[in-house]
C-alpha cells in the first residue's frame, strides 16, 4: 500500500487508504505488544514504514498553508478530489503518529536505537509540518517522545533534551520560513522539551533566549514579511504560558512576558504588534486563571486583579496609555496597544493613591480623534467610578464644553455607561450590596434633572454626532427613571427635547440631510419609540402623525425606521408601564410597514418581529385586528427566508385571534387555515420556503384553533396533516424543535380533555400519545390509513421492483472519503417501522382496502424473494472486483446478463445435492466474467480467437493480477489460486457455450453453464429448482430489456470481424 502511494498517490487515495490499517495495528499492539520483543525485524519494519509514510505525505502537509497544499500538477479525477487527497494524507499522518506513540510506550528501555529513530522522526515532522490539524496531533506524540528520552545521554554526555532545544533555537535564529500566524509546530516542539525536563534549567534558558530573539530590531525591509523570528519567539512564549503542565514552573516568568508584550505593541511591524497582542492576552488569561480576558460584558461580576499583588501590571498599563497619548494625533499604528491596556484596566483594582493618575490618562483618551478609542476609554472610565461618586462624576462629564467635539463625544459616551450602571445598582461595591441596595429613586431623578439641564449640548451644538450621543443619553435616563420612579417621588423637570411633539417636529427636518445627520436620525428615531410607548393621553391626530412619520422614515431612511423598531422591542421587553395608546400606535405602524409593497424586506421582518413580540408579551393590550395575509400575497412581497418564516408565525397568531370570534365559519377563514396548514406541512417535509423551526414556532402560537380544527369536519384533513407534521417534529434532529413540538402536542391532546394530557411531556412520550390520538380519531380515514401503511412499509410497496432496486443501490460500495451524513440522527427507523406496523395492525380490518392488502402482500413476497436471492450470492473481495470490472468494460445489457447468469446458476446449483461442495467463489467468478469476450472497448478481444477463449484468457489474467497486487498483504484476497483453480476458471468460461462437454468436467464448470443456459432456455432448464419468485426477483434487479437484440448484434459483429472463429474447419 505504501509502495502504491509512492508510485501513484491518486490511486492510493481512491483504493488503499492507510489510516484504517494503521489504526488496526495500534489496537493490536495495545492488546498484545509481545511482537515488539520477538527480535527486531517486526519493529524495524514498522519504523521504516512510518518513515515511508512521512515521505509520502510530507509534500502535501509541509507547504506553508494551514490546511495543506496540493501541487498544481496534481490531477483531480472524478473519484479523487484535492480534498480527498488532503484528507488521505492527514489521516495517514495522524494514525501513524498515534502508532508511533504506542510503540514508544511499549519499547524496551534499553532499545535506544529505535527510540532515537522514532523521536527524530517526530521532531522532523513537528518542525516541518504546516497543516494545523496534523501538527496538533503530532504534538501529543512529541511529548511522549521527550518523556521517553529525557534520561538518554548523548555521546558528549549531554542530555538529548538539550540537543533538541539547541535545534529549536537554531530554527528560530536561522529565520526558517513559517508563513503561519501561530508558527506551526515550533511552539509545541519547545513545550514538549520543557515539559520533559526535570530541573527547570531549560525553561529559564528558554525565556532568556526567546526574549532576546523577540526584542531584536526588525529590519525595515523585512517588516512586511510573513515569517519573522520575533513572531515565532513570542508565539513560543505564549504557548509556554498557556500550557497547564508548565503552569507552576513558568509562574515566575509572567512579568517578563508582560513587559515583552507591552513593548511589542509599540513595534512598527504589524506582525510583531499582532503577536504581542496575543501574548498580552495570554498573560492576562494566566493571571486571571480564565480565558475571558478580552471580554467586556459585566466586568464587575468577573474576577479582578489586584495591583498590589501585581505591581508591574499598573506600570505597564500606564506606560501603554501614556505612549498612546504621546503619539502625534494618535495616527501611529503603535496606538493599537491602547485597547488591551484599557481592557486590562477594567479588570484591575487600582490603589487609591494611583486612581487620579489612572483616571487622568483614561479621560485624556476620551478625547481621542478615533471613535473606537473614545468608546473603549469611556467604558473603562465608567468602570473606575465608585457608586457613591457616580452622580457627581456624571455632573462633571455633563459640564464638558462643545468647543472640543471629540472630548464632548467621549464624555457623553461615558455618561451613558455610568447611567446604565446606576440603573441596575452597579458600582464598585460588592455583589451582594449591588443586588440588595439599588440607587434610590431620588438619585435617579437627580440624574435625569442633570441630563435635562444639559440640553445646550443639543440646542447650541452643530455637530450631529454629539447631538445624537446626547439624545441617546437622554433616552436612557428617561427610561431608567420611568422604571424606577414611584408615585411618592418628585418627578424630574422635563426639558423641552423630551416632549413627543418636539420629536415629531424635529425629526422630519433631518430626513433629507446627508452625512453625519444619519446618526442623529437614528437617535431621534429611538427617542421617538421610547416617548411613544411611555406617553399618556395620545390624541388620534398625534397617533396619525407618528404613523405618517414612520412611513416617511421607511421611505427615506430605512435604518432609522429599523432603529425605531429595535428600540420599541427593547422598551416592551424591559418596560412594565407601557401605555395602551402607545402600544396601539406601534402595532398599527408595524402593520402599515408590513403591508407596504415598497418597504424593504429587512424592515418588514423587523415589523413582523415586533408584532410577534407584542402578541407574546402584551396580549391584553392588543386593540387592532390586522388582516391575514395569504402565502401568495407574502411571496409577492419577497422571498426572503427570514421574512417567510416570520410571516408564517404571524399568520398563526392572526388565525388564533380569529378562532375565538364569530368569523370561524367564513369561507375566507377556512381558506386561510388550509393555506397556512399546507405551508406548515410542506415546511416539515423540506418542500417549502419555510423552515422546520418556523413551522414549529408557528404551531406553538395556536391554542383555541386546535379546538376549532377538531370540531369542524371540513377541517379534518388539515388537522390530520398538522398532527402528522407535529409527530415528525417530535422526532426532529434538533432538540429545541422537539421541545416545541412537545408543547404543540400537549395542546392538541387537550382537545380530548383527557386528564393528565394537558401538561407537557417529553418528546418521546408525546409522540406515543399523539400517535394514539390519531388512531382514536381517524381509525377509518383513508388518508390516515394510507399514511400509516406508507410509514410502516415504505413508499415503494406499489412498485414491484422496490426491494430489489433498493438492495442493488445499497450493495454498491461507496468509496468516497466524505459522504453525505444522515440528516436526522435522532429518529430510529426500526422503532418507527415497529410503531407504525402496530398502528396498521390496530386498525379495523375492513378499513384497509383489499387493493392495498394485495399490493402489500405482493410487495412483501417479492421483497423476501429478493432478499433470498441477494443473500444466496457470495461476496468476497475478488467477486467485488470482478463486478467492478464487468461494469467498466461491458454494456448495460451484457452486464445485466452476466449478473443474472451468476444469480440464476446459484439459485439452481444450491438445490442440487451433487453441487453442494463446489468452489463457490470460483463458480461466482466464472459466471460473472464469462462474457468478457463481448467487451465493446476491445481491451480483451483478440483478432483470431473465439470470444469464449478471449473471455477465459482475460478472466485468468485478471485473477492473477489481483492476487499479485495483494500478495504483500491487505485486501482480504485469498492467496490459494494455484494452477488448478485457474485452469478450472478458464475451462468454465471457455466451455460455457458447449454444455455437452461442460457437464462431463468438474462440478464448477458444469455449474457455471446452468445459469447461462437458464438465460436462453428459461428457469425450467432443470425442473423443480429455481422458483418463479426467484426468477422474477433476479430479473427485477437486473432487467432483460434489449437482451435478445443485444445478443444478435454481438454475434453478427463477431461474424463480421472474426468469421474464422464462428465456423468449423
Amino acid at each position: 500500500m505504501i509502495n502504491t502511494a509512492r508510485a501513484d498517490l491518486s490511486e492510493a487515495v481512491a483504493k488503499y487508504p492507510l489510516h484504517g490499517l494503521l489504526t488496526s495495528l495500534r489496537y493490536i499492539l495495545e492488546q498484545d505488544h509481545r511482537p515488539l520483543y520477538d527480535g527486531d525485524q517486526f519493529l524495524s519494519r514498522l519504523v521504516c514504514a512510518l518513515a515511508d509514510i512521512w515521505s509520502v505525505v510530507k509534500p502535501i502537509l509541509c507547504d506553508d498553508a494551514p490546511e495543506g497544499y496540493m501541487p498544481e500538477d496534481a490531477e483531480e479525477t472524478e473519484n479523487v478530489s484535492t480534498k480527498d487527497t488532503l484528507s488521505y494524507c492527514w489521516r495517514a499522518l495522524k494514525e501513524s503518529s498515534m502508532l508511533l506513540s504506542t510503540l514508544l510506550q511499549y519499547l524496551n528501555l534499553d532499545d535506544t536505537v529505535h527510540s532515537h529513530q522514532l523521536s527524530e522522526l517526530c521532531f522532523v515532522q513537528l518542525a516541518e509540518l504546516r497543516h494545523r490539524g496534523a501538527f496538533s496531533t503530532v504534538a501529543q506524540t512529541w511529548i511522549a517522545c521527550c518523556l521517553a528520552s529525557r534520561d538518554v545521554p548523548t555521546a558528549d554526555g549531554q542530555s538529548i533534551l538539550h540537543q533538541w532545544y539547541a535545534k529549536v533555537v537554531s530554527i528560530l535564529r536561522n529565520k526558517t520560513t513559517i508563513n503561519t500566524r501561530r508558527s506551526a509546530g515550533l511552539p509545541s516542539l519547545l513545550c514538549g522539551i520543557l515539559i520533559a525536563e526535570r530541573d527547570g534549567q531549560l525553561l529559564k534558558q528558554a525565556f532568556v533566549d526567546l526574549e532576546a530573539i523577540a526584542r531584536e530590531e526588525v529590519a525595515p525591509d523585512t517588516a512586511q514579511e510573513g515569517s519573522l523570528p520575533q513572531v515565532h519567539a513570542m508565539n513560543c512564549l505564549k504557548d509556554v504560558l498557556k500550557n497547564s503542565r508548565l503552569g507552576e514552573a513558568s509562574e515566575q516568568y509572567v512579568p517578563i512576558a508582560l513587559r515583552l508584550a507591552a513593548d511589542a505593541l509599540q513595534s512598527h511591524a504589524w506582525a510583531v504588534r499582532n503577536c504581542g497582542l496575543m501574548l498580552f492576552r495570554a498573560v492576562i488569561d494566566r493571571l486571571l486563571g480564565t480565558s475571558d480576558a478580552h471580554t467586556e460584558s459585566d466586568v464587575h461580576s468577573q474576577r479582578r486583579l489586584s495591583a498590589d499583588q501585581h505591581p508591574q501590571i499598573l506600570e505597564v498599563v500606564l506606560g501603554l496609555l501614556n505612549t498612546t497619548l504621546e503619539t502625534t494625533g494618535l495616527t501611529s499604528a503603535r496606538s493599537e496597544g491602547v485597547f488591551p491596556a484599557l481592557q486590562l484596566l477594567q479588570r484591575l483594582q487600582v490603589p487609591g493613591d494611583r486612581t487620579v493618575a489612572v483616571r487622568r490618562a483614561v479621560r485624556a483618551l476620551m478625547g481621542s480623534p478615533w471613535w473606537l478609542v473614545r468608546d473603549k476609554a469611556a467604558y473603562t472610565y465608567a468602570s473606575l467610578v465608585e457608586e457613591g461618586e457616580a452622580i457627581e462624576v456624571l455632573e462633571g462629564l455633563l459640564r464638558t464644553t462643545i468647543a472640543n467635539q471629540n472630548a464632548l463625544h467621549g464624555a457623553l459616551l461615558c455618561a451613558r455607561q455610568i447611567n446604565k450602571r446606576l440603573a441596575v445598582g452597579h458600582g464598585r461595591s460588592s455583589q451582594a450590596d449591588r443586588l440588595h441596595s439599588p440607587v434610590p429613586d431620588e438619585g435617579q431623578v437627580r440624574t435625569v434633572d442633570e441630563v435635562g439641564r444639559a440640553d445646550k449640548m443639543y440646542t447650541l451644538n452643530k455637530c450631529a454626532v454629539t447631538q445624537a450621543a446626547y439624545i441617546d443619553l437622554l433616552r436612557d435616563s428617561t427610561k431608567t427613571s420611568h422604571r424606577s420612579s414611584s408615585g411618592d417621588v418628585t418627578q424630574p423637570i422635563k426639558p423641552a427635547v423630551t416632549d413627543l411633539h418636539w420629536t415629531l417636529m424635529e425629526l422630519p427636518d433631518y430626513l433629507g440631510a446627508a452625512g453625519s445627520a444619519a446618526a442623529l436620525r437614528l437617535a431621534l428615531a429611538r427617542l421617538l419609540a421610547c416617548q411613544l410607548l411611555l406617553a399618556v393621553d395620545l390624541s388620534s391626530d398625534l397617533r396619525q402623525d407618528v404613523r405618517a412619520l414612520l412611513e416617511d422614515l421607511a421611505k427615506h431612511d430605512a435604518n432609522a425606521c429599523s432603529a425605531f423598531f429595535l428600540e420599541a422591542t427593547t422598551v416592551l421587553k424591559y418596560g412594565s408601564q407601557v401605555t395602551q395608546e402607545g402600544l396601539r400606535t406601534v402595532l398599527e405602524s408595524c402593520s402599515d410597514i408590513e403591508q407596504r409593497p415598497d418597504a424593504s424586506l429587512h424592515l418588514k421582518c423587523q415589523a413582523v418581529e415586533l408584532l410577534l413580540h407584542i402578541t407574546d408579551h402584551m396580549r391584553g393590550e392588543i386593540a387592532v385586528s390586522p388582516p391575514i395575509m395569504t402565502f401568495n400575497e407574502a411571496m409577492s412581497q419577497g422571498t426572503s427566508q427570514r421574512f417567510m418564516d416570520l410571516h408564517l408565525q404571524w399568520r398563526a397568531t392572526c388565525l388564533e385571534r380569529v378562532a375565538g370570534s364569530e368569523e370561524i365559519t367564513s369561507v375566507n377563514f377556512l381558506g386561510s387555515v388550509h393555506d397556512w396548514a399546507d405551508c406548515c406541512v410542506t415546511a416539515v417535509k423540506h418542500e417549502a420556503v419555510h423552515s422546520r423551526d418556523a413551522a414549529a414556532l408557528a404551531m406553538t402560537r395556536l391554542s383555541s384553533l386546535w379546538t376549532v380544527l377538531a370540531s369542524n369536519d371540513t377541517m379534518s384533513r388539515d388537522m390530520l396533516n398538522l398532527c402528522m407534521s407535529v409527530y415528525d417534529l417530535l422526532n426532529d434532529d434538533d432538540e429545541d424543535v422537539r421541545i416545541l413540538a412537545s408543547t404543540v402536542a400537549s395542546r392538541i391532546l387537550a382537545v380530548e380533555k383527557v386528564r393528565g394530557y394537558e401538561s407537557g411531556a417529553v418528546p418521546a412520550v408525546a409522540s406515543q400519545r399523539l400517535m394514539a390520538f390519531m388512531v382514536r380519531r381517524w381509525p377509518t380515514d383513508p388518508d390516515f390509513i394510507r399514511e400509516a401503511v406508507h410509514r410502516a412499509f415504505g413508499g415503494d410497496y406499489n412498485d414491484q421492483s422496490g426491494v430489489a432496486s433498493r438492495l442493488q443501490k445499497l450493495a454498491v460500495e461507496n468509496t468516497a472519503l466524505f459522504v453525505e451524513e444522515k440528516q436526522n440522527l435522532y429518529v430510529d427507523e426500526a422503532r418507527e417501522v415497529k410503531a407504525w406496523s402496530q398502528v396498521v395492525m390496530s386498525l379495523p380490518y375492513q378499513a384497509v382496502s383489499k387493493q392495498t392488502v394485495r399490493r402489500l402482500s405482493r410487495y412483501i413476497s417479492q421483497g423476501l424473494d429478493a432478499l433470498t436471492a441477494h443473500s444466496s450470492a457470495e461476496d468476497t473481495p475478488l467477486i467485488t472486483a470482478a463486478i467492478a470490472l464487468i461494469r467498466k468494460h461491458l454494456s448495460d445489457m451484457a452486464y445485466n446478463h452476466c449478473m443474472r447468469s451468476w444469480l440464476f446458476s446459484f439459485a439452481i446449483a444450491d438445490k442440487l445435492p451433487h453441487l453442494q461442495d463446489r468452489d463457490r467463489e470460483l463458480h461466482a467468478l466464472a459466471a460473472i466474467l464469462h462474457d468478457l469476450g463481448w467487451d465493446p472497448t476491445g481491451t480483451f478481444i483478440s483478432p483470431d480467437k473465439r470470444f469464449e477463449v478471449d473471455g477465459a484468457n482475460a478472466a485468468r489474467t485478471f485473477i492473477e493480477q489481483e492476487v499479485a497486487r495483494h500478495s504483500s498483504g491487505g485486501g482480504g484476497v485469498q492467496q490459494d489460486w494455484d494452477k488448478h483453480r485457474l485452469q478450472l476458471l478458464w475451462d468454465a468460461i471457455a466451455l460455457h457455450t458447449t454444455p455437452s462437454i461442460a457437464i462431463h468436467k468438474e462440478m464448477e464448470v458444469g455449474a457455471t453453464g446452468l445459469g447461462i443456459g437458464a438465460e436462453f432456455r428459461g428457469r425450467g432448464i432443470i425442473p423443480n429448482t429455481m422458483t418463479q419468485q426467484e426468477w422474477d426477483a433476479i430479473v427485477a434487479e437486473f432487467p432483460r430489456q434489449g437482451f435478445r437484440d443485444g445478443v444478435k448484434a454481438i454475434m453478427c459483429g463477431l461474424c463480421k470481424t472474426k468469421p474464422e472463429t464462428t465456423v468449423f474447419h
